[in-house]
């Protein structure tokens, strides 16, 4: 697999990505393409290395990857609790400007993969993306305030105020942040999506409600889901990894054969 790490600008910054691609990567060939979307105070590595592994598999499938830090996680710069979902709105659709850029990338063969926070954010970036119509979400966020200040703490995000910020796991959360959950619905957002989706959850997520896949699949059209028995919210083990990964891969490659019959 052969790695470059690039950053992407937004705004009057940056975010820090990687670019994996096949070992056997011929220069004159397109490349199919999926953008990984980390979730909340996450990094484009993963817990437990989960979008790394990820991308190891994916690329040995001749698909290349983009992964990427939003602002102020993993090492890109800013202080992310200043921002809002927003501003990762924003983010996810100047990614995708990026990535379609790309000369190598086969712009009609893209696929969008969010996890958690990041699968809310790529729905949200979707609504006005006509570009991109696979998208895959794996335990994703199903209502953005709740989820998440559940997370910080709700006494603590009712008694929040102007000027105050919350402190979880080091990071510094805003009104501004806090406020800018309560502006999106993913799940009023995916009534529009036309597209195909995957949807995995782990059975055992204690962070996220598996019940969202489901869901999810309701709304969806074209979609198929997978519950990963006894996984946990980030795949932690072995078992539940290969569970989620060939899942992924087997849906995508499917994607790429009917991709090409109607080609």
């Amino acid at each position: 697999m052969g790695r470059s790490q690039i950053t992407i600008p937004w705004r009057d910054s940056s975010l820090s990505a990687a670019l994996d691609v096949p070992d056997d990567y011929v220069s004159h060939s397109r490349l199919p393409l999926v953008i990984i979307c980390h979730g909340f105070i996450g990094s484009k590595t993963g817990v437990d290395r989960l979008f790394v592994k990820a991308a190891e598999k994916l690329t040995a499938e001749n698909f290349a990857v983009l992964r990427f830090d939003y602002y102020g996680c993993g090492e890109s710069p800013g202080q992310y609790g200043d921002t809002g979902l927003c501003d990762l709105i924003d983010q996810t659709q100047r990614v995708i400007d990026y990535s379609l850029s790309l000369n190598f990338i086969d712009t009609e063969r893209v696929f969008l993969l969010g996890h958690s926070l990041g699968g809310a954010a790529s729905v949200l970036a979707l609504e006005s993306e006509s570009r991109i119509n696979k998208l895959i979400l794996w335990s994703a966020v199903g209502f953005p305030y709740k989820d998440i200040t559940s997370i910080l703490g709700s006494d603590e995000v009712l008694n929040l105020m102007e000027g105050e910020t919350i402190e979880y796991s080091g990071y510094h959360f805003t009104r501004k942040y806090i406020d800018s959950l309560l502006k999106h619905s993913p799940v009023d957002s995916l009534k529009k999506f036309q597209g195909d989706a995957l949807i995995i959850h782990g059975s055992d997520d204690d962070v996220i409600p598996c019940k969202y896949s489901l869901l999810y699949k309701d709304i969806i059209k074209n979609s198929e889901i997978h519950i990963v028995e006894g996984a946990n919210h980030t795949y932690s083990s072995s078992c539940h990894f290969n569970g989620l990964i060939m899942t992924t891969i087997d849906w995508l490659n499917k994607a790429e054969k009917n991709n090409s019959t109607v080609s």
